[in-house]
């Protein structure tokens, strides 16, 4: 929509009309801008939204990346510092994590929601699978497969990862309940049907992903039902963070279990719950007042 200016909205096109130059210069090659041409753009679809505009300058940098790797460039321009593009807020810093009651009041409405709708067996407890294990939704969860499941050691091997590094999930009786319904479903699919590989297999086989890929319908029905103020997915995966270690206060147990690679990419996740707060705080009245009391 900004490099080919082909948005059929009517906000898109105001944008083009109000800044052509600025779009003007981002249909020439590659070799020919300067950082200044992408200051000009970055400026042009701040002001239409500011987000997609930090974006969209990390897609170019990635495409002059691998343009230098072709060796169609020899240096790089799109070198942005953080200052230079528009402050964003984390979500957690908008909402909080949903908590164990809440987490309950969803899994309560998940099954619920399975009994009246048979349909939604199959994304209903992929939801609840990654609540249970905190895995990354879309690229662990949702495209399981079944020899990725090790029974003798109740884990989950994850080779393919977003940070190339293997991860191992461990999982008890209440994954296990899953598994066994799944099992069953799985009865229902050929065995020569790609969907067979799959935990949580697509509807149909004639869907080009064969294991379950949105169901963010169904994840709306459940926060429905469970009368919870609407967050998205990838929730579930802050949620198990933060409860897991407001529940163990220990953040390298939440590290492995969650199979992070690094404390610094937990800490984002981990929101301290005014609960855990208020135990710390009593915990430190507690310390000073035995250091400092007066007989």
């Amino acid at each position: 929509m900004y490099i080919k200016c082909n948005g059929k909205n009517a906000a898109h096109k105001k944008l083009y009309r109000a800044y052509p130059a600025a779009f003007a210069k981002i249909k020439q090659p590659i070799k020919d801008l300067t950082k200044d041409d992408y200051i000009a753009l970055h400026n042009a679809i701040t002001k239409h939204k500011p987000y997609p505009a930090n974006r969209l300058i990390e897609d170019l940098r990635l495409v002059e990346q691998y343009a230098i790797e072709l060796e169609l460039l020899e240096k790089r321009v799109v070198i942005f510092k953080k200052k230079e593009l528009n402050s964003e807020l984390d979500r957690l810093d908008k909402e909080d994590p949903f908590t164990t009651q809440e987490m309950k009041r969803y899994r309560l409405a998940a099954l619920d929601h399975i009994k009246n709708y048979n349909l939604c067996l199959v994304p209903a407890f992929c939801l609840l699978a990654t609540g249970l294990l905190g895995g990354r939704s879309k690229s662990m969860i949702f495209s399981l497969r079944w020899d990725q499941v090790n029974y003798a050691t109740n884990t989950l091997k994850f080779l393919d990862t977003k940070n190339n590094q293997p991860i191992t999930l461990d999982f008890d009786y209440r994954l296990k309940a899953i598994l066994r319904i799944m099992l069953q479903h799985r009865q229902t699919i050929n065995h020569r049907d790609k969907r067979y590989a799959y935990v949580f297999p697509a509807g149909s086989k004639a869907f080009i992903t064969k294991h379950i890929n949105d169901p963010r319908r169904t994840h709306k029905s459940i926060m429905e039902k469970a009368k919870l103020k609407y967050k998205c997915i990838h929730f579930l995966r802050h949620s198990w963070a933060t409860n897991s270690f407001e529940a163990t206060g220990d953040i390298l147990s939440v590290k492995e279990m969650g199979g992070w690679q690094d404390i610094k990419s937990v800490q984002k996740y981990i929101h301290v719950s005014k609960k855990l707060r208020k135990e710390r705080l009593n915990q430190m009245r507690i310390h000073m007042n035995k250091r400092t009391h007066v007989a």
